[in-house]
């Protein structure tokens, strides 16, 4: 698990990456951790993560928000909660990628598709975006749901997001994860 804590306007954030070791698909992650200040316990925090099931050797991202100017020396992560899930999520791609810094307006604008790879019908669409800066840290996770409710086998459906901010000028790469349910 990588990761990092930084300050936001409102906020503090863990942001990371965490990787399945599970040989087989595990649901209802939960990412907790806890900071102190010297030996002092001064707050906790947790991130239930949006991809899922997460699968063997995959990775995904989460963020963990903390009060603003809480002290702290340091972080520790509790275990991490799961439980096993025997099946998988429905094949989904993304694709039409296109993401771009404003420097004038301090914002990041993403835009794509999400494509239902599957012959099911796709319900509640979405993509999982992981944004990284030129070291490859954690900049910012975000979900966003499709415009469609629903997509038919090899329909796609656009998303878009735009982060504001002085810290949205880090961003040089993301990753897209699609994701919905078939119920």
């Amino acid at each position: 698990m990588s990761s990092a804590l930084v300050s936001g306007a409102y906020s503090m954030y863990l942001r990371g990456e965490i990787c399945s070791g599970m040989d087989v698909p595990v649901s209802g992650l939960e990412v907790a951790a806890n900071l102190f200040s010297g030996d002092q316990f001064t707050a906790t925090g947790r991130d239930y993560l949006s991809l899922s099931p997460l699968l063997p050797g995959e990775f995904t991202c989460f963020e963990i928000e903390f009060p603003l100017g809480t002290p702290w020396t340091r972080y520790e992560f509790e275990p991490v909660s799961y439980y096993t899930y025997k099946t998988t999520r429905p094949a989904m791609g993304a694709h039409s990628l296109s993401g771009s810094y404003n420097p004038s307006m301090q914002r990041y604008e993403l835009i794509g598709m999400v494509r239902n790879d599957s012959q099911a019908v796709i319900q509640y669409p979405r993509a999982v975006i992981t944004f990284y800066n030129a070291a490859r840290g954690v900049v910012s996770c975000y979900t966003q749901y499709a415009n469609a409710n629903s997509l038919a086998p090899g329909q796609s459906s656009a998303f878009s997001v735009t982060l504001y901010g002085a810290w949205a000028a880090e961003i040089a790469s993301f990753r897209v994860q699609a994701m919905g349910h078939v119920f």
